[in-house]
C-alpha cells in the first residue's frame, strides 16, 4: 500500500488573516487530492513550543519569521535544539528578506515570502509529502547517542521491555527508549502489526503464522495473544 500516515501540519503566525488564508489553502489542498491530513492552529511561538513540548509532533509547520515574543527563528532553534526534533519540516514564512544567514542553522525546509502565493504553497505540501514518503521506508531511531535510520525491510520485529524497546533487523539488534505505540506511530501500518502488547511484527519478515504463534524468518518464535488472534490471521 502506498501512501504515508496522517500528515500533520502546523501553523503558527500572529496575524490571525495569515493563519485562515494558510489554513484554508491546506484544507482546500486536503479536498482536491485526498490526502489524510490535520492542521493545527497557533498564534504565538509560545503556544506552538507548549503544545510540542509533551511530545506532540507534527510532520510540517509553516512558521512566521516576525512574531512577538519569541521570533520564528528562536522558535526553530528551540525545535532543533530543546526538543531534539529534526525530522519536522520547518517553512518559514516572512515579508523580509535577508534572514538567510540566521535560517541556516535551523535547516529550514523552504521559505515563502508574503503575500502568499496559493501555488508555492500546494508545491510546498507536494514536496513535503514527497520527502515523507521517502522517511516511510525508513525508522529513525536514536540509540547509545547516535541516531540511526533503518531500511523497514530490513526489521524482522520490535519487542518491549521496561522502557526500552529492542528492534532485531537481519544484522544486528538495537536498543532505544520508547513505547510499542510510540513505535508503531513512526511505522507504515500496512507492514506491521501488534501480535501480543510487548511485540511489533514486521508482516514481510515472517515464515509462518501458526493459530497461536508466528515463525519469524530468523527461526524466533512470537506469540499471538488470545484477543489479536483474528486480526493477526486477517491481516
Amino acid at each position: 500500500e502506498r501512501g504515508i500516515p496522517m500528515m500533520r501540519i502546523a501553523v503558527c503566525d500572529d496575524v490571525n488573516a495569515i493563519c485562515t488564508e494558510l489554513e484554508s489553502i491546506i484544507l482546500d489542498f486536503k479536498i482536491q487530492e485526498g490526502i489524510k491530513l490535520t492542521v493545527d492552529v497557533f498564534y504565538s511561538g509560545e503556544t506552538l513550543i507548549n503544545y510540542m513540548k509533551p511530545g506532540n509532533n507534527f510532520d510540517l509547520i509553516f512558521l512566521d519569521i516576525e512574531m512577538g515574543e519569541i521570533n520564528g527563528v528562536e522558535v526553530g532553534h528551540y525545535i532543533r535544539d530543546e526538543l531534539k526534533d529534526f525530522i519536522v519540516k520547518i517553512v518559514y514564512i516572512s515579508s523580509k528578506a535577508g534572514y538567510d544567514r540566521q535560517l541556516f542553522d535551523v535547516q529550514p525546509f523552504n521559505f515563502l515570502p508574503k503575500p502568499l502565493d496559493r501555488k508555492k504553497v500546494v508545491s510546498v505540501i507536494k514536496l513535503a509529502i514527497k520527502f515523507l514518503e521517502l522517511e516511510n521506508n525508513t525508522f529513525s531511531f536514536e540509540s547509545a547517542g547516535q541516531t540511526y535510520r533503518m531500511p523497514v525491510k530490513d526489521i524482522i520485529y520490535f519487542e518491549s521491555y521496561g522502557r526500552k524497546m529492542r528492534l532485531i533487523s537481519f544484522k544486528d539488534t538495537y536498543e532505544f527508549y520508547g513505547t510499542v505505540n510510540s513505535v508503531m506511530d513512526k511505522l507504515p501500518k500496512s507492514r506491521f502489526f501488534i501480535p501480543e502488547r510487548s511485540y511489533i511484527v514486521n508482516y514481510e519478515n515472517i515464515s509462518r503464522i501458526k493459530k497461536n504463534e508466528i515463525e519469524m524468518c530468523n527461526g524466533e518464535y512470537i506469540a499471538i495473544s488470545k484477543q489479536r488472534a483474528k486480526a493477526v490471521l486477517e491481516f
